[in-house]
């Protein structure tokens, strides 16, 4: 967890995340992914080309744990990194099955004019519990007894609030990679190069499954996030182009607040753009600049940091982003504030088996997680811009 080579935690939710996913992963190599049964060869392991200690029922850990030793180094490597910590909510399920839960409080009677209605949401009835009549330059309190006060919630008919539970059951689904090489090749990429090709294999094998599982959840907010489209040449004027780009961020800005007001829960605080667009709100006064980092990053998976705008929205680059477009979204300071919500499993698990027509080695990866939209309503934290004529 504290290894130096490693990325650094952004922040304790993201390291709890992480440990859960290497408790389910050792878990899963324990109890399935490390144990190979193997031939009757190896039952004398001194004619094995396996080196592994013979488990209790007389089968072995192949080639010495090569996966115990390449998966929990791989899971803390690229789990920290998704996009997903940035933008969407992270729930590590402990099971192929878990439950999505929400809370609701409504109102056991008439409130702003409805019945059942969710408070402390779009409306608050500053009547619903109790009203109390004055005349204009009355004093208040002038004519009510000390043990009734103002009226407020008096007498028996005091409103009542409830609270609903709301879940949806979540089951983990499979995403499948593998990879097939010729003997002859291993030996000789090992012989000149010194490198171990099926390592190399796996660890392409993983990084491909991370940047897909990050594609699918910007595909998902894409989704259920409602569009406008603006056209720059008449909807941006200016007398020159800076100008022009201030209008884009204020339309930015505009539908980063226009969050605020359906989530009731704060304003967009990241925005998802093209080069296009990037480089447009990258010229302007208020943009900061993110420090490159050397190590790992979600720059490979093809959305990358770049900075913030007016130290409040954080940008980032989508190189995969085909259209002028903006993505703008909000998420709260836990992983149950949000639209979409990423819930891993097992990040990594892997089969290798050995072709038996041709003799020849292959390796398959596999990733197990649910993807889920808030209960509250996803498209209410998401807003997209589309921008035509873009120069």
């Amino acid at each position: 967890m504290e290894n130096e080579n490693a990325p650094k935690f952004k922040n304790d939710k993201i390291k709890n995340s992480t440990i859960i996913m290497l408790e389910n992963q050792y878990s899963h190599i324990e109890k399935n992914g490390g144990k190979q049964f193997l031939s009757e060869a190896l039952s004398d392991p001194s004619t094995s080309q396996y080196s592994g200690s013979l488990t209790p029922d007389g089968n072995a850990y192949s080639d010495s744990g090569f996966f115990h030793k390449m998966a929990i180094p791989m899971v803390r490597r690229t789990f920290p990194e998704l996009i997903a910590h940035e933008i969407v909510g992270v729930q590590p399920l402990t099971g192929p099955v878990g439950l999505a839960f929400a809370m609701r409080f409504v109102a056991d009677g008439t409130y702003d004019g409805g019945q059942n209605q969710e408070i402390g949401h779009n409306t608050i009835d500053s009547s619903y519990t109790g009203s109390y009549e004055t005349s204009a330059g009355e004093a208040l309190g002038s004519n009510s007894s000390p043990d009734t006060g103002l009226g407020f919630g008096s007498g028996t008919q005091i409103p009542e609030l409830s609270m609903t539970l709301e879940k949806d059951q979540v089951e983990a689904k499979t995403r499948k990679l593998r990879s097939r090489w010729s003997v002859e090749v291993a030996q000789d990429i090992e012989n000149m190069h010194g490198l171990n090709l099926e390592e190399e294999m796996s660890e392409a094998l993983a990084y491909e499954i991370t940047s897909e599982i990050d594609r699918e959840l910007m595909s998902e907010i894409r989704t259920v996030a409602p569009t406008t489209a603006y056209d720059y040449d008449s909807d941006f004027d200016g007398r020159w182009e800076s100008e022009r780009y201030r209008n884009l961020y204020n339309a930015v800005m505009r539908k980063a607040n226009s969050i605020a007001v359906k989530t009731r829960r704060g304003p967009g605080n990241w925005v998802v753009a093209n080069p296009t667009v990037c480089a447009a709100l990258e010229t302007l006064p208020s943009f900061a600049v993110h420090p490159a980092q050397a190590d790992v990053n979600s720059a490979i998976y093809g959305v990358a940091k770049i900075g913030s705008l007016d130290g409040r929205m954080t940008l980032y680059r989508d190189t995969f982003y085909n259209t002028d477009s903006a993505l703008v979204g909000y998420l709260g300071v836990n992983s149950y504030d949000t639209g979409i919500i990423y819930l891993p499993y097992v990040q990594l698990m892997q089969s290798r088996a050995t072709d038996y027509g041709s003799f020849q080695p292959a390796t398959g990866l596999m990733s197990r997680y649910a993807i889920h939209s808030a209960i509250f309503g996803a498209s209410n934290f998401y807003e997209e811009l589309t921008f035509s004529n873009m120069p």
